[in-house]
């Protein structure tokens, strides 16, 4: 689910009125027809919308699809600003979840009703980012997930065992592969994970009600999460900070110079296969033995505004994108579908990719809804660089910054529940 930014006090107020409360009107698929417009961020695969725009004009004739691509950085600012003034897209990627609170966006139940979507086939960690009080505001056709890939080849030559892809191993594991990837490879990072808090179910750092930190990122098990991974950086089993943001983890295993990173699947899966590398997947590594698998997925969230001037043409093209979309992802862009029931047809004979199906199906809970996440956690990726370089004592430092941490989290709570 997308987050609220730091200007979200200035905007809640000018997006509550840009959208009323009943959700607008049903779809009707008579009304399906004239011109409907997307904006969407920038796409390093454009086809993916091309193609959808051609095949949902040739499903409803009469029909124009007008795309706008925006660039991230403005993207929401521009939707605030179209919603104050009435004027926002018929569908858009819905990137803050404000806007399904305030009104601004129409809950979807009755295309998918209409359009029988088994939306209980889609990934459900991506899928949480669309629901709102029960209902779904947004769909998409992508899983895109942070998973762990390594390098095989590089794997073999260090006569270390291949990671399972049922199960997650516990951090101290997932160090002790990378200790011995190191020492195996010699000038070769082992392994590369960056902080914790973006990549780990985030019931490790939270309560699971998403209010309460403090009592959470610093107990023993957080702590000792922390440690491990800073401990690797400080060995320099793990790039430096300075040196991962120089260079992607996916470019580092791409090169052979990474052995294995929780990264972005589909990004170092296509850089390790121009390496001529051979490569797996597994799931990220938990705290401890017995704790869930967690793996993040995030998808094309497209949702209809309130304030389409073409209502039910705008719910017809999510229902599109979350329908037929998923076969344009795969056959189009070679993309792993939302429908986890057309993953292994995406996966093929690939054993790689088989191994990320199966890495997909370890995880089965929901994503943790927390306002303004990320600015609530952002000191923790400056400290966890601090930790990596040795800088700062993991646990020192962590139960030093906990209360700020909670009280940032109180007031992002606040501002949440001020949204009407």
């Amino acid at each position: 689910m997308g987050f609220m930014g730091k200007g979200a006090l200035v905007v809640v107020a000018a997006v509550a009125l840009g959208g009323c409360q009943d959700g607008g009107p049903p779809t009707d698929p008579t009304k399906i027809g004239g011109t409907v417009s997307l904006w969407y961020l920038e796409d390093p695969v454009p086809e993916f919308l091309e193609s959808v725009k051609a095949g949902f004009e040739a499903k409803y004739p009469g029909t124009t699809v007008e795309l706008t691509e925006v660039p991230e950085d403005g993207y929401v600012t521009k939707i605030d600003t179209a919603i104050l003034a009435q004027q926002p897209p018929d569908v858009g990627f819905v990137y803050e979840p404000r806007w399904m609170k305030a009104g601004s966006m129409m809950p979807l139940d009755d295309v998918i009703k209409t359009e029988g979507i088994k939306t209980e086939n889609m990934n459900q960690v991506a899928l949480s980012e669309c629901d709102y009080d029960g209902h779904l505001y947004c769909l998409g056709s992508l899983t895109g997930s942070v998973v762990l890939v390594y390098n095989k080849d590089l794997f073999d030559k260090a006569k270390v065992a291949y990671p399972p892809a049922d199960k997650p191993m516990t951090i101290d594991e997932y160090a002790t592969m990378a200790r011995a990837l190191k020492a195996g490879l010699g000038d070769v990072f082992g392994a590369s994970a960056g902080s914790p808090f973006t990549w780990s179910d985030r019931r490790t750092h939270f309560s699971d009600d998403g209010r309460k930190i403090a009592g959470l990122v610093d107990d023993d098990s957080t702590v000792h999460l922390y440690e491990v991974l800073a401990g690797l950086g400080r060995d320099k089993v793990s790039p430096s900070p300075a040196e991962a943001e120089l260079v992607s983890p996916g470019d580092m295993l791409g090169s052979g110079r990474l052995a294995m990173a929780i990264t972005d699947m589909e990004f170092a899966a296509k850089t390790l296969e121009q390496g001529k590398f051979r490569w797996g997947a597994a799931p990220p590594p938990v705290e401890k033995a017995g704790d869930e698998s967690f793996v993040f997925v995030g998808t094309d969230k497209y949702g209809a505004f309130t304030a389409a001037k073409n209502p039910a043409t705008a719910k017809a093209l999510v229902a599109y994108i979350a329908t037929e979309g998923n076969r344009i992802r795969m056959e189009k862009t070679d993309q792993p579908p939302l429908d986890a029931t057309m993953l292994a047809t995406w996966a093929g004979d690939n054993t790689s990719r088989k191994e990320v199906v199966d890495v997909l199906s370890t995880s089965k809970r929901p994503g943790l809804f927390v306002p303004g996440y990320w600015e609530v956690v952002a000191t923790l990726g400056d400290l966890y660089d601090q930790m990596a370089t040795g800088e700062a004592d993991p646990r020192g430092s962590i139960t030093k910054e906990a209360p700020e941490l909670q009280a940032k989290l109180d007031r992002e709570w606040e501002t949440w529940e001020n949204i009407k």
